[in-house]
């Protein structure tokens, strides 16, 4: 689970009842051959490629960062840049997602173009994705179902689960985007510490 984030106010403890979708050989807006209406899908659950934040000096310290955060000039209306862990985790989802189409993907991404930074991306991304698994497991049972003119019996991953209302990550994102600023467009503000090496 997450430590402390000013997000965190948009939840309470209510928990929704909500049944995945786990069927091996059915698409959903999310999965299948690569498609605009998939690609768009993805687009609209990773908010502008991840949303930028403002966060205060307050809140920086409480979520325990770097002593490296970088923060906004005063120009900008000052505060720590920040962005939210779920949409890296969805973007690391996404990234893999698109590599398993390599060859559709990798003429349309010119950030692409370098294969050793393509596959120190995706082997970043495959540890993220497995460090948040086992910080937050899932302790869920998978049950196994018999199939007519199968001898054996087949895992059932359609399972339920208690899920927070991600439409709320969605607005409070909005809510709370720096708006029009590209972080390649973001000025070094004053004083800033650095690190010796990029992380």
């Amino acid at each position: 689970m997450s430590t402390w984030s000013p997000a965190l106010e948009i939840y309470d403890d209510t928990l929704s009842p909500q049944r995945f979708n786990g069927a091996l050989r059915e698409g959903n807006a999310y999965r299948g051959p690569p498609s605009q209406d998939i690609d768009d899908a993805w687009d609209k659950i990773l908010y502008h490629g991840g949303a930028l934040v403002r966060i205060s000096r307050a809140q920086l310290l409480k979520i325990n960062a770097s002593e490296y955060a970088a923060e906004y000039t005063q120009e900008m209306g000052g505060g720590y840049i920040a962005g939210i862990e779920v949409f890296h985790q969805l973007h690391c989802v996404n990234m893999l997602r698109k590599a398993t189409y390599m060859d559709y993907y990798l003429p349309r991404m010119d950030e692409w173009k370098d294969q050793q930074t393509l596959r120190y991306h995706l082997d970043h991304c495959l540890d993220m994705l497995r460090q948040k698994l086992m910080c937050d497991p899932d302790l869920g049972m998978v049950t196994y179902v018999w199939a007519k003119g199968w001898k054996q019996p087949f895992p059932d991953f359609s399972t339920m689960h208690k899920c927070r209302d991600y439409t709320k990550v969605l607005e409070w994102a909005r809510e709370n985007y720096v708006h029009g600023i590209n972080v390649a467009d973001i000025e070094r503000a004053p004083g800033a510490l650095e690190r010796d090496t990029r992380p």
